[in-house]
């Protein structure tokens, strides 16, 4: 692959034109993308064309996510040909398209991606828009409410709400250093860096137990952790509380999100 890659923008750079070269970058590199490409479930919007967007506007240092890619692709020079070249070597290998842009959207919104948290993906949206149909409510009719997300990762479930409800203030917390790291870059990138705190911790360990009971939304997407373990420890924790807005209820309202 490495070497597919290597001829395709040497025989390029040797058409001599400048638009033609890129005419023809495009189609070897192209070309190269999907001769080893495999799709992904849940990422259905990455495909051969898209990604080589994607990686055409990183190359000339523009990096966005793929689901941002519908400008008319800039002019490469020959040092963001090599770039190119190498990042689709890159992600040919496997490396992750998010990895590489730094981007990736979620409920429509452009956030940081990195190999400190996993890559939001499609089926955490159902639970994000479920999510924001019972804020928008207790909103609605309280005038303010405080949110908690345990396992936040990179922040996209605690961002999109903040974002979305202008009226919330939220609690993000994760057991892992680098994915908070990470979610704390999103906040500032997205401008909602003084509406949201973060901790790190496990679950709700790092959060004040003195006003969790008064918390009236909580919500979770435990990454590669089984419902029977990590639904017990929150009930316990729950015990006694006011959650005015029980799992059975969120899980009702994300169905009713997915029609």
């Amino acid at each position: 692959m490495r070497q597919e890659i290597h001829d395709a923008h040497r025989q390029a750079f040797c058409m001599g034109s400048n638009a033609m070269s890129e005419t023809r970058i495009h189609e070897q590199l192209l070309s190269a993308l999907a001769s080893n490409w495999q799709s992904l479930n849940d990422r259905p919007e990455e495909t051969p064309e898209s990604t080589l967007k994607a990686l055409w506007f990183l190359a000339v240092g523009k990096p966005r996510a793929v689901q941002r890619c519908d400008d008319a692709l800039p002019p490469l020079s020959e040092p963001a040909q090599e770039r190119l070249a190498e990042l689709v070597r890159q992600r040919s290998a496997g490396v992750p398209l998010a990895h590489l842009t730094g981007r990736q959207c979620f409920m429509g919104i452009e956030m940081l991606a990195g190999p400190e948290a996993l890559i939001p993906r499609k089926e955490t949206e159902i639970l994000g828009y479920g999510a924001l149909r019972l804020l928008r409510e207790l909103v609605a009719s309280q005038g303010q409410a405080t949110v908690v997300d345990v396992c936040t990762g990179g922040g996209n479930l605690a961002l999109a709400l903040a974002r979305y409800v202008p009226g919330c203030r939220v609690h993000a917390a994760d057991i892992s250093a680098e994915a908070i790291e990470l979610a704390r870059r999103n906040a500032q990138y997205l401008g909602l860096a003084p509406r949201i705190s973060f901790a790190v911790g496990d679950l709700f360990a790092p959060l004040d137990e003195c006003w969790l009971p008064q918390v009236p939304a909580w919500l979770s997407a435990t990454p590669l952790i089984s419902p029977a373990i990590a639904l017990p420890r929150c009930r316990r924790r729950s015990a006694g509380t006011s959650l005015s807005r029980p799992l059975t209820e969120v899980l009702s309202a994300c169905r009713s999100s997915c029609g």
